[in-house]
């Protein structure tokens, strides 16, 4: 399903791309094609931890920054990793998107509400009350 066209958001990234051609430092990218840069130098009395930013690859979404780069962005580590990435564990999965919402979700409740059996489930009754002497 497609977004409805919204000048605020076509504004937002045309902003975007302007900070990232007059101030932004590529500093470099990731297997899924999302750009990471850094802020040039300080400008208009910029103070502070250095600017950083990442440039999605497609629909901006969160679970795509892969942890490492997630570290460098946060200042969590001073450095990007090496070209060559970090080591990786055997049991580490690639990235699936988060379904959450979507009809392409696993678990969907109202799916699972309409669709159960209800032959085993009986509604419960309140006992009858008994009169006190």
């Amino acid at each position: 399903m497609r977004e409805a066209f919204s000048w605020i958001r076509r504004l937002a990234q045309i902003g975007t791309r302007l900070t990232v051609a007059l101030f932004g430092r590529l500093v470099f990218a990731d297997s899924y094609g999302n750009r990471y840069y850094v802020l040039q130098k300080a400008w208009l009395g910029f103070k502070g931890a250095e600017k950083r930013w990442v440039l999605f690859a497609g629909e901006p979404e969160a679970t795509k920054i892969p942890p490492e780069h997630f570290a460098w962005l946060h200042h969590l580590c001073d450095q990007p990793l090496p070209k060559g990435g970090g080591s990786r564990y055997g049991q580490d999965k690639g990235h699936h998107p988060n379904l959450t919402g979507t009809m392409a979700a696993t678990f969907l409740p109202w799916r699972e509400i309409h669709h159960r059996d209800n032959r085993d489930n009986k509604a419960w009754q309140p006992l009858a009350r008994t009169k006190r002497k």
